[in-house]
């Protein structure tokens, strides 16, 4: 199959053109998420409007960094709501 072409935002662009530490971080990005949508389309899930990290205007980038974060804190809080639950219950028996 052949790689899709990931478009970057001006901005972010050019700071990437001008920091390789940057760049290299972006390329993890690119990586990760070619993996996780690859996992998404495993699953049977919709990937066709996604839009790559880079490729959204830095408020967009600050708000999907935002979501994520607080998905992740809500998971991980009803992960640890469920480890206590289960501890509990087989305390009390």
């Amino acid at each position: 199959m052949g790689k899709r072409k990931t478009k970057i935002d001006p901005s972010t662009a050019e700071l990437l053109r001008r920091h390789p530490t940057l760049w290299k971080l972006a390329e993890r990005i690119i990586y990760h998420e070619e993996k996780l949508r690859e996992e998404r389309e495993a699953r049977g899930e919709d990937t066709s409007n996604d839009r790559p990290f880079l490729s959204l205007s830095p408020d967009e980038q600050h708000e999907v960094a935002q979501r994520q974060l607080r998905e992740r804190s809500d998971y991980h809080k009803a992960k640890l709501a469920e480890e206590r639950a289960a501890r509990g219950e087989s305390a009390g028996q």
